[in-house]
């Protein structure tokens, strides 16, 4: 027979509190990240425009999800939002050409994707003129593999987009002026999310 369990329910609400806390850091630091890689809040104008008019969406603003949903997916999406940044996500199992359809149409300046699919991304440089940075997760990838700049040091050379991992990005929204930066929380009105199914987006 086993002892009975000694978690307290106070016990229990304060280890959720802390990992709340700890995770509403994570969200913060990402899309502190995100500014200091140069995207902007969306303006509730622009936003407006795209909403009552169907115009395109236009300006750094957008952040591109190409991966498994994940808690890297979770923090990014949330982090962005954060900044009053719409999040548009590309299923993982489409193909690349739907993924450099559904940057153009958002005009993405950044893109989370998978550690294994990085070399893919990078290959969009040329046809997707709105993208300058990679973030990669390592979601299902092996504690011990290299970072991607070394991994795929032969595939990257040339590449003139900025790759960087998810903890890469947080340290960015956690060094220097980046720091300070506070919430600019969306209105009901924001776009927070654009689903890209197949090369269109909704």
């Amino acid at each position: 027979m086993h002892a009975p369990c000694s978690l307290s329910l106070p016990r229990v609400r304060a280890c959720a509190r802390s990992l709340a806390a700890e995770l509403g850091d994570r969200i913060a630091s990402f899309g502190r990240g995100l500014r200091a890689l140069g995207m902007t809040p969306l303006p509730l104008a622009t936003s407006n425009k795209v909403t009552d008019k169907y115009e395109a969406m236009t300006g750094p603003h957008t952040l591109l999800i190409f991966e498994e949903t994940c808690a890297d997916w979770m923090t990014a999406a949330l982090g962005a939002m954060s900044q009053s940044m719409p999040v548009a996500t590309s299923y993982s199992t489409l193909g690349m050409a739907a993924v450099a359809e559904a940057i153009n149409q958002t005009s993405a300046p950044a893109i989370l994707c998978n550690y294994k699919d990085v070399c893919k991304v990078a290959t969009l440089e040329k046809s997707c003129e709105s993208l300058k940075t990679i973030i990669y997760s390592r979601n299902y990838t092996e504690a011990e593999a290299k970072p991607v700049g070394e991994a795929y040091s032969k595939e990257l050379a040339g590449c003139g987009l900025k790759v960087l991992s998810v903890d890469e990005v947080m340290e960015l929204g956690d060094s220097g002026k980046h720091k300070t930066v506070t919430f600019a929380e969306p209105t009901p009105d924001h776009v927070g999310l654009i689903m890209c199914v197949g090369g269109k987006c909704n």
